[in-house]
């Protein structure tokens, strides 16, 4: 799988109604982020699903990461109980944990927290 990687940024690119998503070492443009069509809602509404669409696409490269890190992390549990293997729960905890904080920080970071 060939991307840019990360981590990217979401920058406020107030022109029209969009962001652009950069990323972080290169500061190249990756994406930009409009809102949906409606001319219903106001000004700031729109600028305000831009904004949270690019910080969605911004978080990718760290979401992405961090659901290789659980998925891989959860076979190996799996393959461990298949073949007799028995953990702890402190063992399971250590093996787990920074796989798992990762994912909330990276959920965090697509929701702006």
């Amino acid at each position: 799988m060939s991307y840019t990687k990360g981590p990217w940024k979401v920058i406020e690119a107030r022109t029209g109604i969009k962001a652009k998503i950069i990323s972080e070492n290169t500061g190249y443009c990756v994406a930009e982020a409009y809102h949906s069509d409606s001319v219903k809602r106001l000004f700031s509404q729109l600028w305000k699903e831009a904004e949270d669409n690019a910080r969605l696409i911004a978080a990718a490269p760290e979401l992405l990461e961090a659901l290789e890190l659980c998925s891989k992390a959860l076979s190996d549990i799996i393959n461990a109980a298949d073949n007799g293997e028995a953990y702890s729960a402190k063992e399971l905890y250590d093996s787990f944990m920074s796989d798992y904080n990762k994912a909330f920080e990276a959920i965090a970071k697509a929701k702006g927290e």
